[in-house]
């Protein structure tokens, strides 16, 4: 898959996690802050961009969402 593609799949998840069009993803956006994703949601998109591009979130996830 090119670059690009991958770019649009994953800016085309997070906008549908996040109930907001493509074109207001963009790199600047935080998953939680600014797109409101967190809890469940948070959970079942980072499952489904590991299994699709190997994408992790190592660390402190208090970064990405909040506690619960």
């Amino acid at each position: 898959m090119e670059d690009r593609s991958v770019e649009l799949e994953i800016v085309s998840r997070l906008a549908h996690y996040a109930g907001r069009p493509a074109h207001a993803v963009t790199a600047e956006v935080r998953l939680w802050h600014d797109l409101g994703i967190a809890g469940e949601d948070f959970i079942a998109l980072i499952d489904e961009l590991h299994r699709a591009f190997g994408v992790t979130l190592a660390g402190e996830l208090t970064v990405y969402c909040p506690p619960e």
